[in-house]
């Protein structure tokens, strides 16, 4: 899986940081990959409960519907 962190090298997959960066950065294969190392529920935490302002349009808008088809039974 690729960092999508520009400040730090290691950084565990899953903080914060971490997860967003890939969600907004990443292709689709590094978020399978991303859901498959930290699981559905801890992602769908994380980009529900700690916003960050890096998402465009566009990819906020996928997230979302990525989210509510996907993600809705993870927890």
């Amino acid at each position: 899986l690729n960092s999508y962190t520009w400040y730090k090298r290691n950084i565990p997959l899953d903080s914060s940081d971490s997860i967003h960066n890939t969600l907004m950065y990443g292709t689709l294969d590094d978020i399978k990959q991303l859901l498959s190392h930290v699981g559905k529920a801890q992602v769908v935490k994380i980009f529900s409960e700690t916003p960050k302002k890096i998402y465009s349009d566009a990819s906020l808008h996928f997230c979302c519907i990525f989210y509510s088809k996907d993600w809705g039974s993870a927890e």
